[in-house]
């Protein structure tokens, strides 16, 4: 089960892939939460959701370093 806040950002998730959720320190950082979808069959997809492992001073940083791993991800 995912935090209240990350699943707050869901649309967002699985528009973008990525999507900036306050820390769950509340420390005013931002994490990172990342999702994948690996096909295995030619209709079925597996989602992987996947929490921070850095956080960033800002959400701003947090959403760029989102667009850097989502370009990484692509072919």
């Amino acid at each position: 089960m995912l935090r209240p806040e990350v699943e707050a950002v869901e649309s967002e998730l699985e528009m973008n892939g990525y999507a900036a959720v306050p820390s769950w320190r509340n420390d005013g950082r931002w994490e990172l939460w990342t999702r994948e979808v690996v096909t295995v069959a030619h209709d079925a997809g597996v989602h992987f959701t996947s929490g921070p492992s850095e956080t960033f001073a800002t959400r701003d940083e947090a959403l760029a370093a989102g667009l850097a791993w989502h370009k990484e991800q692509q072919p």
